[in-house]
């Protein structure tokens, strides 16, 4: 220790966190002629370490600001001498604005995800950045988002988009804010702990048989590639969001399976998904119409072509036409909750009951489980139970009363 100073010392409460922490070091004044003691819970121009939830992280940072002091004071610095405490700290930081760094955690959230959930991340963050520039925020400090922000944020969009739709925007840009807290940009994520918004499980209703018979007759003779388009759904349960990524490469005649790539399945990995006898005059009649395998097969000219369509600009609507069609001419009552998608759950039930009248519950399951390329058991049993494809058997025997 010298005449002129002692040694900074970290006061850290035994590494109690609820405690503020400090560093205390004593040096020699000029002004009074003896040693002052001084305390710091900050390095000029930074946030102070309390701010950090870890005792990890708190000592690291207090560390810096020990042994930065320790070499100045050797130096013969005083805190009555401003000049030198800049050259050990550097200069003041410049918060990253929320702009700035929110932008960066996307870039780098986009880099391991699919192409499809990056274009997700990328919506709904920028849906939040231009919420943020028009409440004149965009270049105030990254922590300034806080909960009571990312709340008016999500309730905002609550009751312009569907509840699923929603609840897609918040946890992408949650997903993002995670991201941060892990880079140590920001001490906790704002978003972390908004509930979801219920979503009803019956958004698409399956058709009954007199339907799906109906409509199957119409597009056969109106729309055989919508036609086509719904076999691939009720054939080989495909969603339609993966039939549109589908290229003829894809399809193997000669092994009888048309292979999933990974990066467009559901579940994240390649899927082998058998041809049924049902599905291969369609299958044939396709591929035949290209001369390169990297055609999609439902390209945007509605036939196998280099150029990718997105249901939504070519089969939804296809769809929405024929069902409005159908409601004049035929009497239907077809509604929006009559999706494309709807068709899969039809196909469904029909081959689960089909397999119940002569199996148990748990025989059936395990027989269409990998038919339905549901993930376990109990994914499956979710979805029977959400789309009531179990019915009951009588139970009039059970009963003991008399009425």
């Amino acid at each position: 220790m010298s005449h002129n100073y002692r040694a900074p010392i970290l006061k850290d409460f035994d590494g109690d966190i609820s405690k503020r922490w400090f560093v205390e070091y004593y040096y020699f004044s000029e002004k009074v002629g003896k040693l002052v003691r001084k305390r710091v819970t900050s390095a000029p121009g930074y946030s102070s370490p309390n701010l950090l939830k870890t005792k990890r992280k708190r000592y690291s940072e207090f560390k810096v600001i020990v042994d930065a002091l320790e070499f100045l004071l050797s130096k013969g610095w005083t805190p009555e001498q401003k000049a030198s405490e800049t050259k050990v700290f550097g200069p003041k930081k410049t918060p990253k604005s929320i702009k700035e760094v929110v932008s960066a955690a996307l870039e780098q959230k986009c880099k391991v995800v699919s192409g499809r959930t990056a274009v997700n991340y990328r919506r709904s963050v920028n849906h939040f950045l231009n919420y943020i520039y028009h409440a004149g925020l965009t270049d105030k400090p990254v922590n300034e988002v806080s909960k009571s922000l990312a709340t008016k944020w999500i309730n905002g969009i609550s009751g312009a988009v569907a509840p699923k739709t929603r609840n897609n925007y918040l946890n992408d840009v949650s997903a993002v804010f995670e991201l941060m807290v892990q880079n140590d940009e920001i001490n906790r994520n704002p978003f972390k702990g908004i509930k979801d918004l219920k979503v009803k499980s019956n958004r698409h209703r399956p058709y009954t048989t007199e339907e799906l018979k109906t409509i199957g007759e119409y597009l056969a003779k109106h729309d055989p590639t919508l036609k086509r388009y719904i076999e691939f759904i009720g054939y080989a349960f495909l969603r339609p969001n993966e039939i549109i990524h589908l290229r003829v490469k894809d399809v193997r005649l000669n092994e009888n399976v048309i292979v999933l790539p990974a990066e467009y399945a559901k579940r994240s990995q390649t899927e082998v998904i058998p041809i049924i006898d049902r599905l291969r005059p369609t299958i044939s009649f396709i591929t035949s119409q290209s001369k390169d395998r990297n055609d999609y097969l439902f390209g945007k000219a509605g036939v196998p072509g280099p150029e990718k369509v997105y249901r939504v600009d070519l089969f939804s609507s296809r769809w929405n036409t024929v069902k409005k069609k159908l409601n004049k001419d035929r009497g239907m009552n077809l509604t929006a909750e009559h999706t494309l998608y709807a068709m899969r759950h039809t196909f469904i039930r029909n081959i689960y009951n089909g397999l119940r009248e002569t199996m148990t519950k748990q025989e059936a399951e395990f027989k269409i489980q990998p038919i339905t390329r549901h993930k376990t058991v109990d994914a499956l049993r979710k979805y029977i139970r959400d789309f009531n494809l179990e019915v009951a058997e009588d139970w009039s025997r059970s009963y003991s009363l008399q009425f």
